[in-house]
């Protein structure tokens, strides 16, 4: 009889282990990405006020976004063609949302050349599109274009005036 219990406390506990590792539940998950289309921006061209003619007094030439210049009675834009508006080109994902920005903040930077440095301005509405551009359209591109001023000064020196650098616009996913 004690075999018998031994035995019958050995299936007991054999059936009891047995249930234990059938009670345990298992699960698994997967991991996945998806690599979205490369956010780019590309510079298409520089702000260029092109030839400019100075007086005795400073003066002011403004530059539209669509590449149109216009002089005060000091500053005078010379020579054909009207120069041309900073253009960037936007690609990636339609209808992402993205953030742009842009260095310097305020727009302003400098030209120098071999006479006194001249300040440029770019247009407010232009920064401030650029500013308001959150998601990008459903084609995946968008143009940004910028306009500005420069102040021409007093018997401003001849020569050729340039920031390689001038501004520098930055966009990222969000």
């Amino acid at each position: 009889m004690k075999k018998f219990a031994i035995l019958f406390a050995g299936l007991f506990l054999m059936t009891f282990a047995f249930q234990s590792v059938n009670a345990q539940n298992t699960a698994s998950s997967s991991a996945s990405a998806e690599i979205m289309t490369t956010l780019k921006i590309v510079k298409d061209l520089d702000l260029d006020f092109k030839n400019l003619a100075p007086s005795n007094l400073a003066g002011v030439v403004t530059m539209t976004n669509t590449g149109v210049r216009t002089g005060d009675a000091n500053a005078t834009p010379v020579g054909a063609g009207n120069g041309d508006a900073a253009k960037f080109t936007i690609t990636g994902v339609g209808e992402e949302a993205i953030d742009v920005s842009m260095v310097p903040a305020t727009g302003v930077f400098n030209v120098t050349g071999p006479g006194d440095p001249m300040e440029v301005t770019l247009n407010a509405a232009d920064v401030a599109t650029m500013n308001g551009l959150a998601i990008l359209p459903a084609v995946g591109s968008q143009e940004l274009l910028f306009g500005g001023s420069i102040a021409v000064g007093a018997n401003q020196a001849a020569g050729t005036y340039t920031n390689g650098s001038a501004f520098t616009l930055t966009v990222i996913y969000q």
